[in-house]
């Protein structure tokens, strides 16, 4: 269990593993919450529950406009902005991200 706390993005995870997240998404998937969470430039004041990550996490990470997570498995993952590449899209282009799984893409 621990905590992340920054300007844009707010991550906690429990201590069974699961992530939450909350702050300012803009539009660019940071919060991990999908396609279902577009608040352009709004902010999410609750944590969420991040139900876009598949097993339980172990440490997380962000930057300013993306999250990167490693799970209790030992895979890494990462989502959000990807304007200067900091996380792998789906087809290793420039757009933003969802969660995916980074171990399968390096």
């Amino acid at each position: 269990y621990g905590s992340l706390l920054t300007y844009l993005v707010n991550l906690i995870v429990d201590w069974i593993g699961e992530l939450y997240t909350w702050g300012r998404d803009e539009g660019d998937g940071r919060l991990g919450q999908g396609d279902e969470l577009v608040t352009d430039e709004g902010a999410v004041n609750v944590p969420l529950h991040v139900y876009l990550m598949p097993e339980p996490v172990k440490a997380v990470s962000c930057g300013g406009f993306f999250t990167m997570a490693l799970s209790c498995g030992g895979k890494a993952w990462s989502w959000g902005g990807n304007d200067l590449y900091h996380v792998m899209s789906s087809n290793g282009g420039k757009e933003n991200s969802k969660v995916i799984e980074l171990n399968n893409k390096l």
